[in-house]
C-alpha cells in the first residue's frame, strides 16, 4: 500500500514495549526509548493505556476515544442528534461509508445510533490511532458495527458494495473538520496537509456510489464551492450538506433528503 507523506515521527518504546516496536516497523518509523531521544516534531506513544500522538516538548496528546462506548453504546442524551437526522437513519439509511475517518467521533456517533459505519482513513498515522480506540472499544454496540479500512477512499467507494450514505469531513482549504480544538485539527492538517482531499472528485465520486444521499460536513457559515446541496442541516457550529446521488446511480426523489 502506497504510505502517505508525514511530518517526521517517532515512536517512543521503552524496553518491554514490543507492540510499539512492531507498530513502528509496520508505519515505518523510527522508535526512540524515550522522548529526550527524538528529534521529530511529533512523537507517538502510549498515554494513559491509549495510543497517542503529542507534539515533542509537550502538549496535549491526541487519541482516538470512543467514551461511553461499554456502557449504552449511545452518546447520550434521548434526541437523535443532528448529525443522524442529516444523514438519514430515521429514513432507513443503515450501511454508511464515512470516507475521510479522522478521529472517528462522528463514525461512532453514527454506529452509536444504528449505523454499520466502514471507516475509511487514507493516512497510516490515523488508521493506527483509530486501531487502538476500537481495541479498547471492544464489546460494546457501537464498535461492533464499525468497520475500518485504510486506503484511499476513491478507490475503496468504486471498488465496495454501494452504501446507503457516504459521510465526508474532509480537510477544506479555508477550515477543516469543523468544530475540531485547535491542536487536533493542527495534528490532522500535519497528517493530511490542507486540502489534500480534493473535495469535489471525493464529493462526485461518493454521488456515483451511495444509494440514498451524500453527506458533507462544514462549518456553520461555509459551502462548497460549485456544488449546491439538495438539503442542509445547520447547527451552532457545524451544517450539514446533503446532496442526492447522481440519477443514474439511485434514487433523487427530493422526499428522501
Amino acid at each position: 500500500m502506497e504510505s502517505i507523506p508525514h511530518p517526521q515521527i517517532d515512536v517512543v518504546a521503552p524496553d518491554g514495549r514490543p507492540q510499539l516496536r512492531e507498530l513502528a516497523g509496520e508505519l515505518g518509523l523510527d522508535v526512540v526509548a524515550s522522548a529526550s531521544d527524538s528529534s521529530a516534531g511529533l512523537l507517538l506513544l502510549e498515554h494513559a493505556g491509549r495510543l497517542s500522538l503529542v507534539k515533542a516538548g509537550g502538549g496535549s496528546p491526541v487519541a482516538v476515544e470512543f467514551g461511553g462506548a461499554r456502557r449504552t453504546g449511545r452518546t447520550g442524551g434521548s434526541a437523535r442528534p443532528m448529525l443522524c437526522r442529516a444523514v438519514g437513519l430515521d429514513r432507513g439509511v443503515r450501511r454508511v461509508v464515512d470516507a475521510t475517518a479522522g478521529l472517528g467521533r462522528d463514525a461512532f456517533t453514527l454506529a452509536a445510533w444504528g449505523a454499520d459505519v466502514v471507516l475509511v482513513e487514507r493516512s497510516p498515522i490515523l488508521h493506527a490511532l483509530l486501531a487502538d480506540g476500537l481495541r479498547r472499544a471492544e464489546g460494546s454496540p457501537a464498535a461492533a458495527r464499525m468497520t475500518l479500512v485504510r486506503g484511499d477512499a476513491r478507490q475503496f467507494l468504486v471498488e465496495a458494495e454501494p452504501p446507503d450514505a457516504v459521510f465526508l469531513d474532509p480537510m477544506f482549504e479555508d477550515r477543516g473538520k469543523a468544530a475540531l480544538p485547535g491542536w487536533e485539527l493542527q495534528v490532522l492538517r500535519a497528517l493530511l496537509g490542507p486540502g489534500e482531499d480534493a473535495v469535489g472528485d471525493l464529493i462526485e465520486t461518493a454521488r456515483r456510489v451511495a444509494t440514498r444521499r451524500v453527506v458533507v460536513k462544514r462549518p456553520a457559515h461555509g459551502r462548497i464551492a460549485g456544488h449546491k446541496p439538495d438539503a442542509s442541516y445547520v447547527g451552532g457550529r457545524v451544517r450539514y450538506e446533503v446532496f442526492t446521488p447522481r440519477s443514474d446511480c439511485g434514487p433523487r426523489n427530493p422526499t428522501d433528503t
